[in-house]
């Protein structure tokens, strides 16, 4: 678990080229929770989403999802370029494996224990309800 989330955060950084690594590491987190509460816990489950019609509602939410979550953790307000950092992100093979491992390691928890494994207190309250 511990390397997908080094993995998935040092993408994001590397598409996004802003944040802290907390941050990046937060957002790495925040973006598996997402997939685990939507049930995308293996890699076919993205790249099913990425292979949709760019303007289907399903893969503009998905997109929006993650572009949001990198402009909260970023704190960049270039929406444009959060939206072609998201999209970048979906087709990367290796970070599609790494968030798509950490959100099943979360559902695996989630149901072995009933807790997350999510450090940030902000994330884990909200995926908690």
């Amino acid at each position: 678990m511990l390397n997908n989330k080094k993995i998935a955060a040092y993408f994001i950084w590397e598409y996004a080229k802003e944040g802290s690594a907390l941050d990046l590491w937060y957002c790495a987190e925040d973006i598996a929770s997402y997939l685990e509460r939507k049930n995308y816990l293996a890699p076919g489950d993205i790249e099913y989403i990425t292979k949709m019609d760019k303007y289907s509602a399903e893969y503009i939410g998905f997109i929006r999802h993650i572009a949001y979550r990198l402009h909260i953790y970023t704190n960049r307000t270039d929406e444009l370029a959060n939206w072609f950092d998201a999209e970048n992100l979906c087709v990367n093979g290796e970070w599609v494996s790494a968030v798509t491992g950490l959100a099943k390691a979360f559902a695996d928890m989630r149901g072995e224990s009933g807790g997350t494994g999510i450090k940030n207190e902000t994330v884990r309250d909200y995926y908690a309800k």
